[in-house]
């Protein structure tokens, strides 16, 4: 009889009439009464919302293995968890499977210290784009440029262009091993980080990914990474340390452009692999490099 009031069939719908035939038959063990009248707490129909009256109605009704009760005893448990840890209000946008998604912005948070969860929503995320554009129409982060720290969850798989672009504040940031690509602009003119752990699972680095980047002092390219993009790096004055991985085979143009503190690259291979890499025209114009210290030896510029 309660989901015949809480559907109107047969009768008007009334949802305080359900709430008292569910609570009859929920309380004599019922587990589809309990079910349902979780439902009403969970959503506020006939009764005042109560999250903790519909955790303990979906509770007992899995305890009876009532399979919805559990997923939805499951999802509870899950948000509650992720508002304790990770950062609520984040920006989305779900993607063309609608079973994942991806993180576009701030959105409502208020957080300085931004840790992204794995799910939202029940979306998996899956990459950190942006689809905020400044005045002039260039795209631009969707995040406060005052956030200070971004820790990334391991189902992500790429950093967009322009994810972190112009968070002048962003000092630190975490970067999984589930990451594969690292776009254009991502991290542009994050001037305050000092320093990023690429992981051996990145295979390229996007356009300008870190130009500006003013603080960073130094960086490790790994093994799996093959391209360094146009101007990667330029601009990126008090580098002074960086590792390249045999791996690589472009180096595009402007990639070390005025990095002035950068004296030497560090190449894990020898001399002659290094010349087989292609190099981008002023690959290191403005900058200190004045040598590559592969493994058999240094490879010396006059300029």
């Amino acid at each position: 009889m309660g989901v015949c009031y809480y559907n109107g069939q047969g009768v008007a719908q009334d949802y305080k009439k359900a709430v008292e035939w569910f609570s009859k038959a929920a309380e004599q063990g019922y587990a589809s009464a309990q079910f349902n009248l979780g439902v009403c707490y969970e959503f506020g129909k006939g009764v005042p919302k109560d999250d903790k009256k519909a955790v303990e109605w979906f509770s007992k009704a899995a305890e009876q293995g009532y399979a919805s009760a559990q997923k939805k005893l499951d999802k509870f448990l899950s948000n509650q968890a992720q508002s304790q840890t990770y950062s609520q209000g984040l920006a989305y946008t779900v993607n063309a499977d609608g079973k994942t998604c991806s993180v576009t912005g701030q959105g409502i948070c208020k957080d300085r210290e931004i840790v992204i969860p794995k799910t939202i929503d029940g979306y998996r995320v899956t990459s950190i784009i942006t689809k905020t554009r400044d005045s002039d129409g260039f795209l631009t982060s969707g995040f406060d440029e005052a956030i200070k720290s971004v820790t990334i969850p391991d189902s992500v798989t790429s950093i967009g262009n322009s994810a972190f672009d112009g968070c002048t504040s962003l000092a630190s940031v975490s970067i999984p091993d589930s990451v594969t690509s690292i776009g254009e602009d991502a991290f542009f003119c994050c001037k305050s980080l000092a320093s990023v752990n690429i992981p051996d699972s990145v295979t390229s680095i996007g356009e300008s990914a870190f130009r500006d980047c003013k603080s960073l002092a130094s960086v490790n390219i790994p093994d799996s990474v093959t391209s360094i993009g146009v101007g990667a790096f330029q601009s990126c004055e008090s580098l002074a340390s960086m590792s390249i991985s045999d791996s690589v085979t472009t180096i595009y143009s402007y990639a070390f452009r005025g990095c002035k503190s950068l004296a030497s690259i560090r190449y894990d291979g020898t001399k002659k692999q290094w010349k087989k890499i292609s190099l981008g025209i002023d690959w290191k114009k403005d900058s200190a490099i004045r040598k590559i210290e592969c493994t058999d030896g240094d490879i010396k510029f006059l300029f």
